[in-house]
């Protein structure tokens, strides 16, 4: 699963998408003939997801595991499943679908960049570190504009989410 990055790690320092994929390495490691995974790829960006689908078809290919994954989001399993089910909430039914549901999906391309505007959400100069390793921002500055959406996008490890933990600690 592409973990020999991380393995040196402490825990509490990996991201989000980090700590699914590990996860689903202590699930493999149990070698088990079902594997069923709710939503493994939650956290885990656009790239590591397509890597960790291509593990797990390698994984039901070559050790014939039979694999079931519940996910909202449809994309890159067109090449991957052998079958699509739909659970329907107002009938409360489970059917197969047609695999041709998963073709022609919208791709979604990933924004960068960085606004300046004025608003109530900003810090300027900012840096951040995880323990003595990492340094995830180096004085780096954003301002969100005020009554609006602002979308972070960024790879997997990258600190996405020990960014809003450590911006949690400072909003009051």
């Amino acid at each position: 699963l592409h973990l020999t990055d991380i393995a040196d790690q402490e825990l509490l320092t990996l991201s989000g998408g980090e700590k699914q994929r590990v996860a689903l390495a202590v699930v493999l490691a149990m070698d088990s003939d079902i594997i069923l995974l709710d939503e493994p790829f939650a956290s885990v960006d656009p790239t590591a997801r397509l890597a960790l689908l291509a593990d797990l078809k390698k994984l039901q290919v070559e050790q014939h595991k039979t694999i079931i994954i519940s996910d909202h989001d449809l994309s890159g399993y067109e090449k991957l499943v052998d079958y699509l089910y739909a659970l329907d909430t107002k009938t409360g039914t489970l059917s197969q679908q047609p695999l041709t549901k998963l073709d022609n999906l919208p791709v979604i391309t990933p924004f960068y960049g960085v606004p300046h505007p004025t608003g109530h959400l900003s810090f300027n100069q900012l840096t951040l570190t995880v323990g003595q390793q990492r340094t995830l921002l180096a004085e780096s500055s954003f301002t969100l504009p005020s009554a609006q959406i602002g979308l972070l996008s960024g790879a997997n490890g990258i600190g996405k989410s020990t960014l809003f933990k450590a911006l949690g600690h400072q909003i009051k």
